[in-house]
């Protein structure tokens, strides 16, 4: 069980986080994330810790330390051998899928843009 203490510090790291990667409106701040605004609006305003994965995807989207980000909302970090064995992160998928795009089905970047927006509201 969370302590308020440890939501507090939660809350207080997001909203550093916020400001430092100028995420500014939840709606940019879940295009940057693939966090949901329900999910992102909780953990700005309340602190409320979310899933362990969504921290990681939290994380991995800002460019920043996992484990840190781990730590902050009291889960276990990732043991160094697993990082350097799966450094593939959600970013270099998507970056992968949308050379695929591109080079085999001929989209455009604004159309896997728009894909990727369509894909992010469905997570609500």
């Amino acid at each position: 069980m969370r302590n308020i203490d440890q939501e507090q510090q939660f809350k207080e790291a997001v909203n550093a986080a916020w400001d430092i990667h100028r995420l500014g409106t939840y709606r940019h701040a879940r295009q940057v994330t693939g966090l949901s605004t329900t999910v992102l609006f909780d953990m700005r305003s309340y602190g409320r810790i979310p899933s362990r994965g969504l921290v990681i995807q939290w994380a991995e989207h800002l460019g920043e330390e996992v484990n840190k980000w781990l730590r902050l909302a009291g889960y276990d970090p990732i043991p160094a051998k697993l990082i350097y064995e799966t450094a593939t992160t959600v970013n270099q998928i998507k970056e992968q899928v949308a050379q695929y795009l591109i080079e085999q089905k001929g989209m455009s970047l604004e159309e896997i843009q728009a894909m990727w927006e369509k894909l992010g509201e469905k997570q609500e």
